[in-house]
């Protein structure tokens, strides 16, 4: 006869799949941003990732490339060990989007869908939470998570898209 689903059990498997949906999507926005700084896991690396944000209109592409990697590398890897999880996920998702809907929007024939869906993915880990099991709960000032911490990654992320916007032609 099978057993009911207490609250406690319930709660452990949220938290267990938290985890997994943290680290696996964290780590592959992470390894799509190493891609482009450093050409790791089949990726154009930095001067072609460089060279492509020229040809799309940005005066610095180097600049753009740099921040656009780096960006991915520290929201992934912030999503992954459940560290900032919110402002992580929203920094990588800001980057994730731009730069989905500058390389020819969402839908085919010439869209992209990758990119999209990490975002999403990111967005509702970091607004859910990143559960029991995430470093964060170990540092004494990540601990006592606000709502305030909400609003500042809004503001991050909308100001990253308007640096994003204000540096390109």
């Amino acid at each position: 006869m099978p057993r009911a689903v207490t609250a406690e059990s319930w709660t452990a498997g949220l938290n267990a799949f938290l985890l997994a949906a943290r680290f696996g999507i964290g780590l592959a926005i992470s390894a799509h941003g190493a891609q482009q700084l450093f050409g790791w896991f089949g990726g154009a690396g930095l001067s072609e990732t460089a060279r492509h944000f020229t040809s799309i209109g940005y005066p610095n592409g180097n600049r753009m490339a740099i921040i656009a990697g780096l960006g991915e590398i520290v929201g992934g890897l912030g999503l992954a060990v459940g560290v900032l999880t919110l402002p992580a996920a929203f920094l990588a998702a800001a980057i994730l989007l731009y730069t989905a809907a500058i390389d020819g929007g969402f839908f085919t024939p010439e869209g992209v869908k990758y990119e999209p869906l990490l975002a999403v993915c990111a967005v509702v880990l970091g607004l859910y939470g990143p559960g029991r099991y995430a470093l964060g709960r170990y540092i004494p000032a990540i601990r006592t998570y606000q709502f305030s911490y909400t609003q500042r990654a809004v503001l991050m992320t909308v100001g990253l898209v308007g640096v994003m916007l204000a540096i390109r032609r």
